[in-house]
């Protein structure tokens, strides 16, 4: 589906939308959102919480790492690699509570 763009008759600059499932964005979301939902969800909500949020930081940082390959803003590219670092921390504090929550263990043996 294509949306329709508003644009003076005098811009010379045309604007191209790109279709929903040819946006690479959309493609890592769409794959975010497949892993989330594939989770094997325990009913233990501090080792769900842990599991989504570092599969929610990791998309984080495949987008963040999207806009520094394909991205021109400056101030976005240096935006996505301080996403990439703070995600980074967050997503080794969630794996060292996983590791030691006795659910997660269970679940996941090492």
């Amino acid at each position: 589906m294509i949306f329709a763009q508003a644009c003076s008759k005098d811009d010379d600059n045309q604007i191209t939308i790109q279709e929903h499932d040819k946006n690479q964005m959309m493609s890592i979301m769409h794959g975010l959102l497949d892993k989330m939902g594939a989770m094997q969800k325990t009913n233990d909500p501090d080792n769900d919480f842990a599991m989504m949020m570092k599969m929610h930081h990791q998309g984080a940082i495949e987008m963040s790492n999207e806009e520094l390959k394909s991205g021109d803003d400056a101030q976005m590219k240096k935006t996505a690699q301080m996403i990439i670092d703070a995600q980074t921390v967050e997503i080794g504090q969630l794996t060292a509570f996983l590791n030691s929550h006795p659910t997660h263990t269970q679940i996941y043996p090492n």
